[in-house]
């Protein structure tokens, strides 16, 4: 009767869900533009972090293009529906656990949000998204090794040049002994250049030891172009005694 009365509507294209469905209908579910970076050696989105911070494998669920994604990210980030970002975290850990994505990795640390837009949205959507992985994979989610210090502009409309000055310093270290040497997975909801994933890496590298990243967001921006494949340099990363962080890259010739 409260179905009859209250319909559950379609996060994609808004229309009525069946009783079996959850937040997105079989139909937009089955044609999110799946990226299947998790299939590849070495991804795009992997290849946007080399030389920004010590990448292990990155991947996203889907292509931020086309009605239905956008959509479903719109009422996620801005219509009060966080669940969804808990249904989509557990659809991207159940889709993208059979290549083994997940190996190895000790935490989940999502992305901060500023708290001016906390504030106004009374949730953060990536806490919810690192919830359902965490549920799928059992992988504990960390929530207070980094904050946002900053209230900075939103990205939204934002050149690539002026992102990254946008996000310059925007992150504190505040539990540095909960990360230092884990392998961490960041979890953020739609990357575009990468900016603010690899600021908020780039702080949680100065809690020191061999931490190392992997990355996985909902949704990729721009276009689906593949780029080619490039050998994944080695990693060496100390720390001075002003605790900045300095990463090398040597030679490969493999």
């Amino acid at each position: 009767m409260l179905d009859f009365l209250f319909p559950r509507l379609c996060a994609g294209c808004g229309r009525r869900l069946a009783s079996s469905e959850k937040h997105l209908c079989c139909s937009c579910l089955r044609e999110l533009p799946r990226t299947n970076y998790h299939l590849m050696q070495t991804s795009p989105l992997e290849q946007m972090f080399w030389g920004h911070i010590p990448i292990e494998r990155a991947t996203a669920l889907f292509f931020f293009t086309g009605a239905s994604p956008r959509n479903a990210i719109h009422r996620l980030k801005y219509r009060n529906a966080p669940h969804i970002g808990e249904f989509l975290g557990q659809v991207l850990a159940e889709e993208v656990s059979e290549s083994r994505f997940f190996e190895s990795i000790d935490c989940i640390v999502p992305v901060p949000l500023a708290t001016q837009r906390l504030l106004s949205r009374k949730y953060n959507q990536c806490d919810w998204i690192a919830k359902g992985i965490s549920r799928q994979t059992g992988i504990p989610v960390i929530r207070d090794a980094v904050k946002r210090v900053r209230n900075n502009r939103t990205q939204t409309h934002l050149s690539a040049e002026d992102r990254w000055e946008n996000v310059d310093n925007i992150f504190q270290l505040t539990s540095p002994e909960k990360v230092a040497g884990k392998h961490i997975l960041l979890i953020d909801d739609v990357v575009t250049t990468g900016a603010t994933t690899i600021s908020c890496a780039q702080t949680l590298m100065k809690a020191g030891g061999d931490i190392r990243f992997s990355v996985a967001a909902l949704a990729m921006a721009g276009e689906k172009t593949l780029c080619e494949p490039r050998p994944i340099p080695d990693l060496h990363i100390s720390a001075d005694e002003s605790e900045s962080v300095i990463i090398e890259f040597p030679n490969r010739s493999e």
